[in-house]
């Protein structure tokens, strides 16, 4: 394949425009809190290696990554390339740039899984070049679901239920960016009553479903940790609300609301919180900032934790608003 590799140590500055320097190529101490910036990603997943103990770093191929005992926490940063190459058996009679890229991105990650003996892929953000537009007639997100699934597959790796979390934005340039949580210790992957799991979706949404859970649940030595993946207001598996920014965060922070409930319920040793849990929120009009803070802050609880708003591309055309969240749980008595 011909996709240019970026290798850093990458620290992120903001949401959209990354800035990394060069690695050293060799494992280190860390010198940082985490393996991003804050604003990256919600302040508790950027928060977790420090919380976990972290501390050395590193780089695998395309993959620079930092961990500790329990956990592998890695970056990637790749550039399609210019020409469609072949050999990949995905979506189009030929692999297209964002597909390669994609499958270039998941065979480095879970080489990188493989070497340093973390075997659970838990979490992972994907920050997707021009999600919604289309690369020689196919939509890329459909491209990019297809290429994952292919990696997936080609790693020996479910593709249904046992899936990590995952979030799916674009980025307004060229260059695809994957951050991922691998673990020692496997994950409890979590679905949403009120939504048709992601990797069931009908053929309507593309020849190959999304390959993620709505949320998973770690069990880390020191408490459980919720991980949830982008949500969107999406009832079953269609859109509902459509042109309402208003209606559509609403919806989205029920579809919150019932991940936590099943999380809380399938665990049933902790308590975790909606009100408690750090957001990172995506908007797709920057005009509509101020609508789906008012919403959101108005069902803040006493236990509201850190959230931020960025604007970005949704992977549906006709959803305006996504949040992902993340927090860890208090225990809780049996019979309590």
């Amino acid at each position: 394949m011909d996709a240019a590799h970026v290798h850093s140590a990458r620290r992120v500055r903001d949401a959209d425009h990354p800035n990394h320097p060069s690695p050293s190529g060799r494992a280190s101490r860390a010198n940082h809190a985490g393996w991003v910036a804050p604003g990256a990603l919600d302040a508790f997943a950027a928060s977790l290696p420090a919380r976990l103990g972290a501390t050395i770093s590193g780089v695998h191929g395309c993959v620079t990554w930092l961990r500790g005992d329990e956990a592998l926490f890695g970056s990637i940063e790749l550039a399609e390339p210019a020409m469609p190459a072949h050999g990949a058996q995905t979506i189009s009679a030929r692999p297209l740039p964002i597909e390669i890229a994609t499958i270039e991105a998941y065979d480095a990650l879970f080489g990188c899984l493989e070497a340093y003996g973390y075997p659970y892929l838990a979490r992972v953000w994907n920050f997707v070049p021009d999600i919604i537009g289309e690369q020689d007639g196919h939509e890329r997100y459909r491209l990019f679901n297809s290429a994952r699934q292919a990696a997936f597959a080609a790693a020996r790796r479910v593709v249904t239920g046992d899936v990590p979390a995952a979030t799916g934005i674009g980025l307004d340039e060229r260059t695809l960016r994957i951050h991922f949580i691998a673990t020692r210790v496997r994950p409890m992957p979590i679905e949403n009553p009120r939504q048709v799991s992601a990797f069931h979706y009908p053929v309507q949404y593309g020849p190959k479903s999304p390959t993620f859970a709505r949320a998973v649940v770690v069990p880390f030595r020191s408490g459980p940790v919720l991980l949830v993946s982008g949500t969107a207001s999406i009832v079953g598996h269609e859109t509902v609300h459509r042109g309402d920014v208003v209606a559509q965060t609403r919806e989205t922070l029920e579809n919150l609301r019932a991940v936590v409930a099943e999380a809380n319920r399938r665990i049933g040793g902790a308590a975790f919180s909606l009100a408690a849990l750090a957001k990172r929120i995506y908007i797709r009009n920057a005009s509509d900032f101020d609508a789906v803070r008012g919403v959101v802050d108005g069902c803040a609880g006493e236990e509201d934790a850190p959230r931020h708003a960025v604007r970005a591309d949704i992977c549906r055309p006709d959803l305006l608003v996504e949040i992902e969240a993340s927090g860890d749980g208090r225990t809780v008595a049996a019979g309590s």
